[in-house]
């Protein structure tokens, strides 16, 4: 049985450009992935579309998955990330490094594409440092036993890149409906304005 009165895990909503200020400031550790823990899978390269299609959504202010982090070490300024490296590692390089360019996007139009962070309209520049996003922070004295089935669990429930890339789809075709419905109904009100004799 676990005591659960050592499970401390607290969160906070912060904005990305937080995030890659600290990763480009090596304040946050890939302990995990550098010692292979048994228990860490993710380990996996990221390709640039899956890079361009994660910047993509963070643009169109799409939800997307919490950053997990372990804040155990005395230096608490030092994070270490249990889940989201490769989004984390994704952002820093794209923000930071213009490492690579956007490709093969799902929604924005071509003008993104082939455009590197510098070459972005300020204004979405800007959208894409200010997102927020939920952080959850795993704090003393918090077990290594929990934060392995914590991880296995945030895992074993995402939604393959498929699934999301559906879904995401799913609502943009529902959103671009709503539009036109909404677009019809002023249209026909302006109409319906214009006919009206003036007072």
């Amino acid at each position: 049985m676990v005591d659960l009165s050592k499970i401390n895990i607290k969160y906070n909503v912060i904005s990305l450009e937080q995030l890659v200020v600290k990763f480009n400031h090596n304040q946050i550790r890939q302990q995990y992935r550098n010692n292979n823990a048994a228990w860490y899978s993710e380990k996996t390269v990221w390709d640039t579309t899956t890079k361009s299609q994660y910047i993509e959504s963070l643009i169109l202010k799409h939800p997307t998955p919490f950053f997990y982090f372990d804040l155990q070490s005395s230096n608490h300024w030092e994070w270490t990330i249990i889940d989201g490296l490769e989004r984390l590692e994704a952002l820093g390089q794209f923000v930071k490094n213009n490492a690579y360019n956007l490709q093969n996007l799902n929604f924005l139009p071509t003008e993104f594409d082939g455009k590197y962070f510098s070459e972005l309209p300020r204004y979405v520049q800007r959208s894409l440092l200010e997102y927020a996003t939920q952080v959850h922070y795993i704090l003393p004295p918090t077990s290594e036993y929990v934060k392995q089935k914590m991880y296995q669990s945030i895992n074993s429930s995402r939604l393959s890149a498929l699934e999301q890339k559906e879904l995401s789809a799913q609502a943009q075709r529902i959103q671009h409906t709503q539009d036109m419905i909404l677009q019809e109904k002023l249209n026909n009100l302006t109409s319906s304005i214009k006919g009206l004799p003036i007072q």
